[in-house]
């Protein structure tokens, strides 16, 4: 939504900004590997940090600066995560993985829709 921007200093933690004013707001972390994306929901309410090797897409509430859902690929059928991104009505979450594969999760309960064919 253009009002807040994030950053990523330390490989595991995020860092929310005001973008009016550079004021800091919260920092989302400690992920339990480097986060390799981050991506805000259309409405700026929601993010969503993928964990690379970690397998995961955690979605972190915004305003409580907590995760509140983690999205979870078995070590058999990913090997790390590399990109992260919301559907454009945010109910959706999509992420790319290193066997050229994209999947979408439902961002309100935790079950994959859809699985594409690899790239």
């Amino acid at each position: 939504n253009g009002q807040i921007f994030a950053s990523r200093i330390d490989p595991r933690y995020v860092s929310l900004w005001q973008a009016a004013n550079g004021r800091f707001l919260v920092e989302l972390g400690e992920h339990e590997s480097d986060v390799s994306d981050f991506a805000f929901s259309p409405n700026g309410m929601k993010a969503a940090a993928a964990t690379g090797t970690g397998k995961r897409v955690l979605l972190w509430n915004i305003r409580k600066g907590a995760a509140h859902r983690t999205l979870q690929e078995t070590a058999s059928e990913v090997g790390s995560i590399d990109a992260v991104a919301f559907s454009p009505d945010g109910g959706s979450v999509f992420f790319a993985n290193d066997l050229g594969e994209i999947k979408r999760w439902d961002a309100r309960a935790e079950r994959r829709e859809l699985k594409t064919e690899k790239r």
